[in-house]
């Protein structure tokens, strides 16, 4: 669940995918900024990517015309921008 904190073996097991993986960038949703998640990064040397799922959104912007292709394009931006594309 987003609103809990993660727990030592969550974090241990990120880690070990980054290392496993060599992966470049972790993913966070839009509403998230924890200060854990963020050390976890550095601690990783990696950087945080924003990929918005839509499901956090308001209700009211999800009904404006153009709102998905928006935040598709901005969301492939940021996986490239993170990738290294």
């Amino acid at each position: 669940m987003p609103q809990l904190n993660p727990s030592p073996a969550d974090l241990q097991r990120v880690a070990a995918a980054v290392k496993a993986d060599n992966l470049k960038a972790l993913l966070s949703e839009p509403q998230e900024e924890r200060p854990v998640f963020s050390a976890l990064a550095r601690d990783l040397g990696v950087g945080i990517s924003v990929f918005d799922p839509l499901e956090t959104g308001s209700a009211q912007a999800s009904g404006e015309p153009g709102h998905y292709l928006s935040v598709m394009r901005r969301n492939a931006a940021n996986l490239i921008q993170a990738f290294g594309g």
